[in-house]
């Protein structure tokens, strides 16, 4: 049995993850999929890479985001039985409990992309879409990265690259292309590659 990877890109609201997969997808042959009652996603076959989620066209909060809330369960046993490549993004599925989970997956690299930009960055990009997300409600989503990022376990799992400039937007969006070409993983070491310095 191969290798699998399994990349995660998180991130709170705001930081570019949405645009960044949009970027990814965009021309290259997906074929939409469905797997149990909950879980949809989009294939490629060249790369035997699943996205997990919903990427219709001017679909607001798409990604995983856009599944239903109890989908965890059929995408954990899913992923027993498939064998392909996948990638994520979106706050459903990035969970301290998912993330953990993935990690005892056998034949399969895996790692977290956490996204970080500066608060004040955040909270203009909140206002242009018209955000209504209370101030309690982000603080408890910076909690919730915040306990993933220094978690012990995650951390050796975790590379947090900045999304401020186009430069650092090529940087990442060039980093999945490389992966998800069956590039190898940057490797990881006891400690995350940096700290989310705008959290």
């Amino acid at each position: 049995m191969r290798t699998r990877t399994i990349l995660a890109v998180c991130g709170l609201s705001g930081v570019g993850k949405t645009t960044i997969m949009r970027k990814f997808i965009d021309g290259k042959k997906w074929v939409v999929e469905k797997h149990g009652k909950l879980l949809y996603m989009t294939y490629n076959k060249k790369r035997d890479l699943y996205l997990l989620g919903i990427y219709e066209d001017e679909v607001l909060y798409p990604g995983t985001d856009k599944l239903s809330m109890a989908v965890q369960p059929e995408v954990e046993f899913w992923l027993k039985e498939c064998q392909s490549n996948v990638l994520f993004e979106g706050d459903r599925l990035s969970t301290k409990t998912f993330l953990t989970y993935l990690t005892t997956l056998p034949k399969t690299n895996f790692q977290i992309i956490l996204i970080d930009i500066p608060k004040e960055e955040r909270l203009k990009r909140y206002k242009m879409r018209g955000s209504n997300q209370t101030e309690q409600i982000l603080k408890m989503r910076e909690t919730k990265y915040k306990n993933i990022q220094f978690d012990p376990l995650l951390r050796k799992y975790i590379r947090i690259m900045e999304n401020i400039t186009m430069k650092d937007h090529d940087k990442i969006l060039k980093y999945i292309e490389h992966v998800c070409d069956g590039g190898e993983l940057e490797e990881v070491k006891a400690k995350p590659f940096g700290i989310m310095k705008f959290v």
